[in-house]
């Protein structure tokens, strides 16, 4: 018989009773496609000087420990091994929250407390299939994601376990790069897309609008027209709802701002499952909504000044935890608030000389 690859795990947790458990439950799984050997840590920095010596295929850590926060651990920890995969264990369910840890510290799986051994062991095994893709190949090579991980994801936590069980079987993840396009302008494809880490643009004309040979002139124009952004999108939002439920094509294209990975689920799929639970559908409506009163804020704040629509901008990337000063350049910005790329260049000098001089 073949002996079963091992893998190696470090564990940090200021809660020797956590540790424990994590360690009872890899330490013991015999089942899968290889076993585990775990290491424990109480010290996020003395966990960090291991990472210089020792290489491993997974690291796990909590959220809330004393001298160092999970996120600033973890994105050291990605500094010394950026190939390790990174899992991040918390009791904090907030999207807000989940977001930053997803955007700061590039987690490739999110593992709420409690958890059960089954639990861990699938999303352990996801979140290093995730790490170790290839880029080329990421999103046509990734693991099917199962009902563990589409609880995650807010939206689809209002399925019972039945339907979540149904609908593992039939979605799929995909996974981007920065600046990748998603979804083209006119696309006739119908499919729903729920972020889970990463942030993706909603975009308007320009070279990201299929051209379609079509009859009407002005779909045809379509990828000829000036490009703008819609909408920024994180961790916990869908895509391509309206295309599915008003069964017409895609109005707007969805490109990868930053690195990201989707789960894909049919139109027909989502539309049933719609139709069969009404805490989803009711979820929907509410996102819907939500969108509707984002878009009315969006229009007052266009007929503002420059200077207050980039403000507003910048805020709106602080409340999704995007970080607008890595991923966003003064033309993706004038792209949002209409305007020119010279007369935001001009307003991010000034609002960048005033953070240098308050930091």
């Amino acid at each position: 018989m073949a002996t079963k690859t091992r893998k190696k795990v470090l564990v940090v947790d200021d809660d020797n009773d956590v540790l424990r458990l994590v360690q009872i439950q890899l330490a013991g799984a015999q089942s899968g496609r290889f076993g585990y050997e775990v290491e424990t840590l109480t010290d996020p920095l003395a966990a960090l000087a291991r990472a210089k010596e020792q290489p491993f295929d997974a690291v796990m850590s909590d959220l809330r420990m004393p001298d160092m926060d999970g996120i600033a651990f973890l994105k050291a920890f990605a500094a010394i091994q950026p190939r390790c995969a990174r899992l991040m264990l918390s009791g904090v369910s907030d999207t807000g929250t989940v977001s930053k840890m997803v955007d700061e510290a590039q987690i490739h799986r999110f593992v709420p407390k409690p958890w059960s051994r089954d639990e861990l062991l699938v999303m352990l095994g996801e979140a290093m299939d995730s790490a170790g893709a290839p880029v080329a190949a990421r999103s046509h090579s990734l693991p099917r994601p199962t009902s563990t991980t589409l609880r995650t994801t807010p939206l689809l936590a209002e399925l019972p376990d039945a339907t979540l069980i149904k609908l593992a079987a039939m979605a799929d993840w995909q996974a981007y790069d920065a600046g990748e396009t998603i979804l083209h302008q006119n696309d006739q494809t119908k499919s729903i897309y729920f972020v889970i880490s990463g942030y993706i643009k909603v975009m308007r004309g320009g070279p990201h609008a299929h051209i379609p040979p079509a009859q009407s002139g002005v779909e045809r124009r379509a990828g000829g027209r000036k490009e703008f952004m819609l909408a920024l999108l994180g961790p916990g939002d869908m895509v391509g709802e309206v295309t599915s439920l008003l069964d017409v094509g895609r109005s707007a294209s969805i490109v990868a701002l930053t690195p990201c990975q989707l789960i894909r689920l049919g139109s027909d799929d989502f539309l049933a499952c719609m139709q069969q639970n009404s805490q989803f559908a009711l979820a929907i409506a509410r996102k819907l909504a939500q969108r509707l009163v984002a878009a009315d804020r969006q229009v007052e704040l266009m007929r503002g000044d420059l200077a207050g629509r980039i403000h507003a901008m910048l805020r709106h990337c602080r409340t999704i935890g995007l970080d607008s000063e890595r991923w966003l350049t003064n033309a993706e910005i004038a792209r949002m608030v209409g305007a020119t790329r010279v007369a935001v260049s001009q307003i991010m000098s000034r609002i960048n000389r005033k953070n240098a001089t308050s930091a």
